[in-house]
């Protein structure tokens, strides 16, 4: 689970009045698996009892409590967070392969010509 939405589990368990001792599950609404859970449950854990119709890659336990007694809402999902974390990388690994081909022309397969370069070899580039 998210630190993030984790945290937006706590607090309203702090603010809440007249909850006495409570047991909440703090899961994820969806499983890290990349098999929808009815198939990796039936692959991975047959004999585990399912109780409810499981929907795509729905966790096995139910974070329902939460949502009915705190009105937590699930905010950030891993598999978004994921391919965003993905892209950052992928980004960040294409800006070093530029920087390094700026730094050592030819070396590295691709020339980077520097742009300030460029522009005072050619002046009228800049118009």
């Amino acid at each position: 689970m998210d630190v993030r939405d984790l945290g937006q589990i706590v607090d309203p368990c702090i603010k809440k009045g007249g909850l006495g001792f409570q047991i909440f599950n703090a899961v994820n609404d969806n499983i890290v698996a990349e098999l929808p859970t009815a198939e990796f449950l039936s692959k991975h854990a047959p004999n585990t009892p399912v109780t409810r119709t499981l929907d795509g890659f729905e966790g096995p336990i139910s974070n329902r409590k939460l949502r009915d007694v705190l009105g937590f809402r699930h905010e950030h999902d891993w598999r978004t967070a994921t391919r965003l974390m993905h892209r950052r990388v992928a980004s960040s690994i294409e800006e070093a392969r530029i920087l390094f081909a700026q730094i050592f022309p030819g070396r590295f397969g691709v020339d980077i010509p520097d742009p300030a370069l460029a522009l005072r070899a050619d002046p009228d580039a800049a118009s």
